[in-house]
């Protein structure tokens, strides 16, 4: 099976948030920096209550202020920790696209008995079935991954074929596909 392609930054992106959203390091890492700001604040508030006496039982101004300032914080800052992240990636893959033509652009995929051949103006190369260890397709796209943070990213509404002709192929060939719709 024979496949040909113009892979563009969006279809990058795509494939970047979805990594990241299921990437369980990357859940931990927003966890970490979304709660960060909250704890110091809850750290600097018991320091300044030691302080002034002790814990009261009264909710002063900072307190209040505290809590408040948490709330907006873990809320806001989890979805906005994506986007921060996304944004950057975004830069990146641009900046290596236009020092390297293969990371975007035309493409050729073929789909045999022995593996993937992939195809670009300026590089090729070959995949032997037994490396792609998952596949995860959604409505969009297929993500043939090759280790755990890097796949090959074939978008549907690209390739020209019938989804069910590629899963036939991939289905033959791969243990592991995950469907996410």
């Amino acid at each position: 099976m024979r496949i040909v392609f113009d892979l563009d930054i969006d279809d990058m992106m795509a494939f970047q948030e979805n990594f990241l959203t299921h990437y369980k390091q990357f859940k931990y890492i927003r966890l970490f920096v979304v709660l960060l700001l909250p704890a110091a604040l809850l750290f600097m508030f018991l320091i300044f209550h030691a302080k002034e006496g002790g814990m009261t039982g009264k909710l002063t101004g900072f307190g209040i202020f505290f809590m408040v300032l948490s709330g907006l914080w873990i809320v806001v800052m989890w979805k906005q920790f994506l986007k921060m992240s996304l944004k950057n990636t975004r830069k990146m893959i641009l900046k290596n696209a236009k020092n390297n033509p293969i990371v975007l652009g035309e493409r050729e995929m073929v789909f045999d008995e022995k593996g993937i051949s992939v195809k670009t103006s300026k590089s090729e190369t070959w995949t032997d079935w037994s490396a792609i260890f998952k596949v995860e397709k959604n409505v969009d796209y297929y993500y043939l991954y090759v280790t755990n943070m890097n796949a090959f990213v074939v978008p549907i509404r690209k390739i020209g074929y019938r989804p069910e002709e590629l899963d036939a192929v991939l289905e033959k060939h791969v243990a592991n596909i995950i469907g996410v719709e």
